[in-house]
């Protein structure tokens, strides 16, 4: 038995044997205390729990032991005998200082604290002489911090042991406990789905802010019918407590659930739900958000995007409204006006048939040649001239919400292909403006740029040389067409709904180097090079093309340090090789930093000697350092290759050591001497001559060892 029980023990008899002289006629009756039930905000802090005495009788209560278990995660402040009101509690009367001798206390009240691992034990105990208990009220209150738990969560407080007075009759002890409490989580969606797009999904729930240091997620769960899906919301930021997250939809019969996308067809519910683990009455809920599909979908058409007499037009449009039969494949018709872009006079019009690409696939698709000259409407053959545009549209009558909906695209008309210059004519003269174009010398807008643009992936792609290449190659008859009126062109639709297919890319390793009196730039493989574009750092002076690529167009432009260049030609050459012969007006260091070739099929993969400088005359540098020990750096320059000799030589004139002999290409050279001779053995410490020899030039330095 504790000191603190015993000592109570000794009061509660001393105060009995008193008692009994004069209240021995009032029978003792069945008393209960009781822990209340409360809720408690997650986190929160100086939640009071009432202890109460509940009495049956007027008895008189004179001696208190309670001990009360609780989980360990709960925090104890501390005991309170008033309430926030400042109205005492029954104890109040009790509660004296302890510390000391016990002789003598009329009133004693104390508390004992006891840690069990994941329970914790609070005991309680008191007695008095001159202030016995009689009526029933809150004893006495305990303060917590409560823990910050996410999820709903019932913490029982309970009595573990209570006794009134000498335990005569047994009191009834009745548990309570604190229900954690968070906050009311909001999911919300758009309220309808008028086409096939990513539905964003937002949840506002600072109870799943669950790591105050990182981005926390939610898992949403989404149902249509029988299908289930699920993604995750992320956290928009940390500690936000707002998650985001979205999940594509797509118009179809078929229904497959985990596969990341959300099959609907018209009139279904989508119904997005979470989890609220901890609402703010303390229990778990799941909370969802619908969408309702709307009757019809928004379609959409797109046409080629440039044409000259003669292309075919084509058109597709895509529409799960139009799929009447999925059995068939159906039809839809477009109209195609002609309009003169310049007075606005319709020249043409046309219908064109669209028929689905296959059964079931929303998807049609028609073609219509075009001829040069002016139109009779109806006739079925559509007639266009330069500068006219083009307008395809049809008619969606069930596009959601929007009710019906005339949809367009349009096409414009060059003449021919290829006219940079826009003098109808194709020559060498628009191979020059698009290489000017490429460089940034001048800029093509409007019908040039389209007529100019003429690779695979026109008019999406940058007009570059490679555009006029093909120019030159369409010139003199190497090819009869350009690619971007081939079928599969970006500039047309196509009838899967894919896109044009993209060229493979290689590689090639570029260096820069120096030459007598000029720089190279040197491709390991030529072979396919017909055109390119590069850009250089440091260079100003004039650009050539290689001796064997003479007959290639080529354009620079010098924009302060940098200068873009660009090539062309017909016919490429083979082998490894020089592609651009550079000339420096002075020897500043000159950096090659990029290199892409034939509109970008062929990438530089530039080479550690993508730098280079060429010197303006023979040097022989001091040494670094100079005196030295146990080596040193000899540095010297030769603006032209030629064979090289450098050599080590005493005071005698002996020479002791060779490091250069041979020929050695023009540029910046440097070879360290270890103060070795030939034959590997160190030399002794002294002065020592070291001499270049290349051609006619001659030089000659001094240095010392030390040692």
């Amino acid at each position: 038995m504790s000191l603190l029980v015993r000592h109570i023990k000794l009061i509660v008899a001393a105060w009995v044997a008193v008692s009994v002289l004069f209240i021995a006629d009032i029978a003792l009756a069945q008393d209960s205390v009781k822990v209340a039930h409360v809720t408690a905000f997650r986190g929160s802090s100086g939640l009071s729990v009432p202890i109460s005495l509940v009495k049956v009788e007027a008895d008189e209560v004179f001696a208190v032991e309670i001990f009360l278990t609780y989980d360990s995660t709960l925090i104890f402040e501390g005991l309170r005998y008033e309430d926030a009101q400042q109205n005492p509690t029954l104890l109040n009367s009790w509660y004296v200082d302890t510390a000391g001798d016990l002789e003598n206390l009329e009133d004693y009240l104390d508390k004992n604290f006891v840690s069990d691992g994941s329970v914790d034990t609070l005991k309680i105990a008191g007695a008095t002489i001159s202030h016995p208990l009689s009526n029933g009220g809150v004893l006495l209150y305990v303060d917590f911090t409560i823990p910050d738990d996410r999820d709903s969560r019932v913490i029982p407080v309970e009595l573990a042991y209570v006794v009134l007075n000498a335990d005569i009759p047994a009191v009834v002890p009745v548990d309570g406990s604190i229900t954690l409490t968070g906050t009311d989580g909001t999911i919300t969606a758009p309220t309808s789905l008028a086409r096939e797009l990513e539905v964003q999904v937002l949840i506002a729930d600072v109870d799943e802010d669950r790591d105050s240091l990182a981005v926390d997620s939610i898992s949403v769960r989404v149902a249509v019918g029988t299908q289930q899906e699920s993604f995750v919301a992320a956290e928009s930021g940390i500690s936000s407590g707002v998650f985001s997250g979205s999940i594509s939809t797509v118009f179809s019969g078929a229904v497959s659930s985990g596969d990341g996308i959300v099959q609907v067809q018209n009139g279904d519910q989508i119904l997005f739900c979470y989890d609220d683990l901890l609402d703010a009455s303390g229990g778990a809920v799941e909370r969802c958000a619908s969408i309702e599909v709307l009757l019809g979908t928004l379609g959409a058409i797109e046409a080629t995007v440039v044409v000259q007499p003669t292309d075919t037009l084509r058109v597709r449009v895509e529409d799960e409204d139009l799929n009447a039969d999925p059995a068939v494949r159906d039809t839809v018709s477009a109209i195609v006006i002609s309009r003169d872009d310049e007075t606005g006079v319709q020249k043409d019009e046309e219908i064109l048939l669209l028929q689905e690409t296959d059964v079931d696939t929303d998807l049609f698709f028609g073609e219509m040649v075009t001829v040069n000259g002016e139109g009779i409407a109806g006739d079925q053959i559509l007639r266009i001239n330069r500068a006219d545009t083009l307008f395809i549209s049809y008619s969606d009558a069930a596009a959601g919400d929007l009710g019906q909906v005339d949809l367009m695209d349009t096409c414009v008309v060059v003449d021919p292909w290829g006219d940079a210059s826009m003098n109808q004519k194709l020559g060498g003269q628009d191979a020059f403006l698009i290489l000017s174009h490429s460089v940034g010398d001048l800029t093509l807008v409007g019908l040039d740029s389209l007529a100019a643009n003429v690779d695979l992936l026109s008019p999406g792609s940058p007009i570059d040389a490679a555009d006029a290449s093909l120019v030159l190659r369409r010139r003199v008859g190497l090819i009869d067409h350009f690619p971007v009126q081939e079928a599969t062109s970006a500039n047309h639709p196509q009838p899967d709904g894919g896109g044009a297919p993209k060229p493979a890319i290689v590689d090639r390793f570029i260096a820069l180097e120096a030459r007598a009196g000029y720089l190279a730039v040197v491709a390991e493989e030529r072979d396919g090079i017909v055109a390119g574009e590069l850009r250089l750092r440091g260079f100003h002076g004039r650009v050539a093309m290689a001796a064997d690529l003479a007959d290639f167009l080529v354009v620079s432009r010098q924009d302060g340090e940098v200068t873009r260049i660009a090539f062309a030609g017909v016919e490429p050459v083979a082998g490894g090789g020089e592609l651009l012969l550079l000339s420096p007006m002075n020897s500043d260091q000159v950096e090659l930093e990029s290199a892409r070739f034939n509109g970008g099929g062929i990438v530089g993969q530039l080479s550690p000697s993508a730098s280079a400088s060429v010197p303006p005359a023979f040097e022989l540098q001091p040494n670094v350092p100079n005196p030295f020990n146990p080596e040193t750096l000899i540095r010297y320059a030769l603006p032209r290759a030629g064979q090289t000799h450098l050599a080590i030589f005493n005071v005698a004139g002996q020479q002791v050591r060779t490091l250069v002999h041979g020929n050695e290409q023009a540029g910046n050279h440097q070879v360290l001497w270890d103060g070795s001779d030939d034959g590997g053995a160190k030399v002794s410490a002294g002065v020592y001559f070291y001499r270049l020899k290349t051609g006619d030039f001659q030089s000659v330095r001094k240095m010392v060892l030390v040692k």
